[in-house]
């Protein structure tokens, strides 16, 4: 249901917003002009170092203190499903008990059935029998007698025997023994639609059995709606996406009075580059959200995962802190970082900038709501298909293309970040609320 009625919302948003967001795809829109960036190859792959492998270990560094004053969500929670263990139990022992108690009351019934009298015309006529006579005319009242005597013998044991077999019908209860071990129904790969969530969704998620739910939210919010995408834009955006650009022939060294790119190659290469690289970078994107499904054996305590949360955030302000002071040391300008060719903090040009980034990341959230629909339905799809694989690196590789090209049409940081950060808010407002309404 939460699902449909975000749709709804966000196909409302975008009828809104039509005409001020698809303006770029026209072509009469100014499209700015494309200078090749100065960066090179090593200092392209340095980011990327930087990104991968440097700043999670500066983060790890940074958040180590940290880790000690966090809440001990692990505690809480395995607190907190031994009591929900616990309560299923005692649930258990009483619909048990409920029905041992049936059980008598149907033998019971059945007892006084069968010690009801018979009826009293069959007595009469068994009493006013008349015995035939023998071989030497006289009654054998002895053998009758005897024979009789056999018949209600025989008559007892069967009535015996339909009272056992009624007694050992009695359905066998299941007991749980509260000895024993009983196997968490959320523990490590038991469910296949948390095992194959991002793992600070899997946090998000076991964190509402803890006192420290709301604390989680909106430490995600910060972590994953803000942070994630202003880092990632830049580093494979920005830093990679432009390099490629350069390697493509896509931009024009600055200072040059250089035909236009059409003049230059024609428009069929042109868009046979483009689409180079749009793919290559969203590949990267893609391969580097690959993972495997949980399981007992790779089973990440919410603690650390928490202190990986924080960790992130250490790891966005490292990452674009040397970033930026790396690309600027080789020369970059503000168009070259996706701020516009007239970007300016001195002065009155502050508060014009401002409004100008800020209406061009309005536009990508815009841009966003046409995508968004239709890679959660290429995420349900996949993951009703293929329930126990990670399939989000199908939708991701399809969104880097989308936003790829965006960023081509616009060299615009603030739009993509927009496009970026509402995708992961979108997905976060679906997960909060599956969450809430015990969906998942």
């Amino acid at each position: 249901m939460i699902f449909f009625q975000t749709l709804a919302a966000l196909a409302i948003l975008s009828v809104l917003f039509f005409k001020f967001a698809v303006k770029i795809f026209r072509n009469d829109y100014p499209t700015p002009v494309k200078y090749a960036v100065p960066w090179t190859t090593a200092v392209t792959l340095l980011i990327l170092c930087l990104f991968l492998i440097v700043a999670p270990v500066l983060s790890k560094i940074v958040a180590a203190p940290l880790n000690q004053r966090l809440p001990d969500l692990d505690a809480e929670y395995a607190a907190q499903a031994e009591n929900t263990t616990n309560n299923k139990i005692d649930d258990k022992l009483q619909n048990a008990t409920k029905e041992e108690k049936r059980q008598d009351q149907n033998v019971e019934k059945n007892d006084a059935e069968n010690a009801t009298p018979s009826n009293s015309k069959q007595e009469n006529d068994r009493a006013v029998e008349i015995i035939p006579p023998n071989e030497n005319g006289t009654q054998d009242v002895s053998s009758n007698a005897k024979d009789k005597s056999e018949e209600e013998i025989e008559v007892v044991e069967i009535s015996n025997a339909t009272k056992d077999d009624a007694t050992s019908t009695v359905i066998e209860l299941d007991i749980p023994d509260t000895h024993e071990e009983t196997p968490r129904l959320d523990a490590p790969g038991a469910n296949p639609r948390i095992a194959t969530q991002h793992p600070m969704a899997r946090l998000l998620i076991r964190a509402k059995k803890t006192e420290h739910f709301h604390f989680v939210v909106a430490l995600f919010l910060v972590s994953v709606v803000i942070f994630a995408p202003l880092v990632e834009e830049f580093v494979f955006r920005v830093v990679i996406q432009g390099f490629f650009e350069k390697r493509a022939g896509l931009g024009r060294p600055r200072g040059a009075e250089a035909p236009s790119l059409v003049e230059s190659y024609g428009r069929e290469l042109i868009r046979s580059r483009i689409a180079l690289v749009c793919v290559t970078q969203a590949v990267i994107f893609a391969v580097l959200h690959i993972g495997a499904p949980e399981s007992p054996e790779n089973y990440v305590p919410l603690n650390t995962t928490l202190a990986a949360m924080v960790g992130s955030i250490a790891l966005a302000i490292i990452t674009l802190a040397f970033g930026y002071a790396l690309l600027i040391r080789c020369g970059a300008k503000p168009g070259d970082l996706g701020l516009g060719e007239t970007f300016s903090l001195q002065g009155e040009r502050l508060r014009v900038e401002s409004a100008r980034l800020g209406k061009e990341w309005f536009r990508g959230v815009c841009l966003q709501l046409y995508a968004t629909p239709i890679l959660l339905f290429v995420n349900a799809f996949l993951n009703n298909l293929f329930p126990s694989v990670i399939v989000a690196p199908i939708p991701i590789f399809l969104f880097a293309i989308y936003e790829g090209y965006v960023y081509i049409k616009t060299r615009s940081y603030p739009t993509v970040v927009g496009m970026h950060m509402t995708l992961n808010f979108v997905s976060f407002v679906l997960l909060y609320g599956s969450v809430v309404m015990d969906l998942i």
